[in-house]
């Protein structure tokens, strides 16, 4: 499960079972970046390509938006 650290991944956390464990962590300034170290991660290469593919411009857009901007910093 992927699952940001912030307060509003608290309810994915709460589906975990108490054994889960951290198998990968990354430290992004945006959804947009950790997407693409995720995808790194796996192995994927046409990350941008799939991006551009997957969201409408206003979603990519507001992906790009960095946590601060957001107000997400804790």
């Amino acid at each position: 499960m992927y699952i940001i650290s912030h307060r509003i991944g608290d309810l994915g956390r709460k589906k975990l079972s108490s054994d889960a464990k951290v198998i990968w962590h990354c430290d992004v300034e945006s959804a947009y970046d950790a997407q693409l170290k995720y995808m790194e991660y796996k192995g994927f290469k046409f990350i941008r390509f799939w991006w551009w593919l997957r969201y409408k411009k206003s979603e990519r857009d507001e992906s790009k938006r960095t946590y601060k901007e957001l107000e997400w910093e804790e």
